[in-house]
């Protein structure tokens, strides 16, 4: 399982279900992968990207 995460300025951000404030988990790397992506799309060039993290 995955989920994502980014850092910024040292401070790492994991990606919540707003509706339960737990990490939003992913059953397959390219799920996530392609999920990142999207999300990637909409940042600015410099900002820090959203990664796949493995889920313990």
């Amino acid at each position: 399982m995955y989920r994502l995460e980014r850092t910024s300025n040292g401070v790492v951000t994991i990606l919540l279900k707003s509706s339960s404030q737990q990490p939003l988990i992913f059953d397959s790397y390219e799920t996530a992968k392609a999920f990142a992506s999207k999300m990637n799309s909409h940042l600015l060039k410099n900002s820090s990207r959203w990664e796949v993290m493995p889920y313990h």
